[in-house]
Order: C-alpha cells, then structure tokens, then sequence
C-alpha cells in the first residue's frame, strides 16, 4: 500500500470505515499494523536562530502515516523567545511547558496530538519553574495498571526549594494541586528513579534516602547502614529479583549494594541492609592491568542485576573502558567507545497510539 492509498483509507467516511474493520478477522490486525512509533524530539537547549516549536522525527517504520496527526500547530501560540517545550510523554500525551522570563509568565499544558486537543493546566500556587523542576505524566489510576488518556491523566511535579522538597499532584478533571514537602538540608542530591519512587541522597559521614512515592504522593525517609562518607556516587539499579537496589560508589574502586528489607520497621518505617560489597578490580574482571580506577557512570543500563561502569589508568594514558558488570555473576561486558559526534542535546520522547479499551483488552489474547 503507497502512500496515497494510506491517505485515502484515513480520509474515509466514519460508516464505510466501520465496515471495512467489521470484517476484519480479529481487532489485533490493525493493532499490529498500525502500532508504530514516533519519537518526538525536542533540543534541551533552545535553538535562538531557528524554531523554537518542538518537531517530530518520524521513524522508518512510520514512513506511510500521514504528518499531520503528528503536528503541534494546534497549541497556543507562544512568543519567539520562550516557545513550547516537552517535558514528558506518556501513551498519546505530550507535558509541554512555557516559561516568558520577562513577564515571569508559566504555562503547563497536556495535548494528545493525534487528535488535536490539548487541556491547559493552572499553576499551583505557590508557581513552580517548570524549567528546573521534575515533571511527570502519570495515569489516573496507575497503581491498578488503568490506561492513560486526555481525560484521566495525572501531572506531577517535584522541585527543591530552599530547604525542602515539595512534590504536588494535578489529576485531570479537577481545578487544583494535591501538595506534599518534606524539609530537607540545603545540599541534597538526586539519585533517580526506580519502581515508581524517586530518592535524593544528603549527608556527610552518613548517607540518609528521602524516597517519594510518585503514586501516592507519600514521602519517606531511612539511612544506610555503615560508613558512606567517601561516597563518590549513588545510583539505582533494580535486582534480579525485580526489587530496588541502591548501589554507592566509594574510593578504593569499592562498590555497596543495599537492599530493602522486607518487613523491617515499625509504623510505615522501611530499614535497607548492606547487601553485597564488591572490589572492583582489573584482574577480577579479566580487562588489561593497565585500568587502576573504576567508577559508576550517571548513566545506567536498565537490565537487571547490572551496573555500568568505566575503568580508566589515572595517568598520561588515554585508555578508558566503559563496560556492563553483573553484579550477581561477577561478569564484566566491554561496551564500544560512544561516538564523538553523539549529541546529547538531543532527547527523545516516544508517542503511542491511544486505542480503545475493547482493542487493549484483545491483546491479552490471540483471538
């Protein structure tokens, strides 16, 4: 089928339309044809000398359907200097953010582009910069796996404020913010996010975990055991049991694993235990003796029960390795050097279809 043909099939009368699915054998054929993605993708940076207006990069497999139900010209217009610019995606939705840093003016808007709707949504009071701070599409009933659409969608958004962390939760259909803050040192630092939670990490000789729950807006608070502070890095991984690991990063190419222990704590207070404590070394993983330092990168693979890290000599050498370690095997796997023309301005943001409910339910099936 070309691509007139895909433009004539879109262009047809609801009732001719509804016949010709009528008679397909199962509602999965067009959920397997039609089921391709868009990444929408926006520079961080804004592009002074060219259109500010975010763009979608059509992927190869997307080639035959047509531009306009991808657009964003439907959106509010904005002013040249500020524009509009995605901040999340989730399902069909975009989060689209606007800041005017003349009038101090913020707006937040939830769009679903194939059908060209969008829903503006008021700032919480006090406003929030949606430049720095965390903004997060969420279904409406995310925590029994409900689907998410333009009217039941969730928006959360998490900022540091001076000496707090203040976390508030917009639900579609309502007029104001849910709000949760938990006081926090100046000096916090974020860790990521894990299994529906984000952590953020603060101490000196210890290392205390302020989680939020991003479903329930509920904020919680514990402190790994031991000594942490040479701690150089502290990042998340998820086990191969499927459960939250916090790995820190200390000197000596030392390497902490905690883990969550189930049923430890009294009244809703949660305990993380030491899990696993790995020295990491060039003979130990079979690499060239020539790397005396590792380290964690920021950037970490979502595979279970791995981490990555880079190997370097410290020295006058150029030689540097970047490679996934198991850390339940001990199995070290060699990554390829990244290119040097990789720009990382660059973030891609993927777009489904939004199907109904009777199609969702029939790829439970083979039916």
């Amino acid at each position: 089928m070309g691509n007139h043909d895909v433009l004539l099939l879109l262009d047809l009368p609801n009732d001719i339309l509804e016949l010709i699915l009528l008679s397909l054998h199962s509602p999965l054929w067009i959920i397997w044809a039609a089921s391709t993605r868009r990444p929408v993708v926006v520079c961080t940076y804004y592009n002074r000398q060219g259109s500010l207006r975010p763009r979608f990069e059509p992927s190869p497999s997307a080639a035959t359907i047509a531009a306009r139900h991808f657009s964003l010209d439907f959106v509010p217009a904005r002013s040249d200097e500020c524009g509009w610019a995605i901040k999340d995606s989730r399902g069909s939705l975009l989060l689209l953010y606007s800041e005017e840093p003349k009038s101090w003016r913020r707006e937040l808007i939830v769009c679903e582009p194939l059908t060209r709707r969008h829903v503006v949504i008021p700032p919480p009071n006090p406003p929030v910069f949606y430049r720095s701070a965390i903004a997060v599409l969420l279904a409406a009933d995310d925590e029994h796996g409900g689907g998410i659409g333009m009217s039941s969608f969730r928006v959360l958004l998490c900022s540091e404020e001076g000496c707090h962390i203040r976390a508030c939760m917009f639900t579609s259909g309502s007029l104001y913010w849910r709000e949760k803050s938990i006081p926090t040192p100046p000096k916090i630092l974020p860790i990521g996010f894990a299994e529906g939670r984000r952590y953020w990490h603060f101490g000196e000789k210890t290392t205390t975990v302020v989680a939020l729950d991003q479903s329930t807006l509920k904020f919680s608070s514990f402190v790994l055991p031991g000594d942490n502070k040479d701690r150089r890095k502290v990042i998340l991984t998820i086990g191969c049991d499927g459960e939250v690991r916090i790995v820190v990063d200390g000197h000596g190419n030392i390497l902490k694993s905690f883990a969550r222990q189930k049923g430890a704590g009294g009244q809703g207070a949660e305990e993380w235990v030491l899990e696993k404590t790995i020295h990491v070394s060039a003979a130990m993983l079979g690499l060239p003796p020539q790397l005396k330092f590792f380290d964690l990168t920021w950037d970490q693979p979502e595979d279970a029960g791995m981490v990555q890290i880079r190997g370097y000599h410290g020295g006058a050498s150029k030689i540097l390795m970047r490679f996934h370690l198991d850390m339940e095997t001990m199995e070290a796997h060699c990554l390829p050097v990244p290119s040097s023309d990789v720009d990382y301005r660059i973030s891609a943001y993927p777009l489904e279809f939004s199907w109904p409910l009777r199609f969702r339910a029939c790829t439970d099936n083979n039916t």
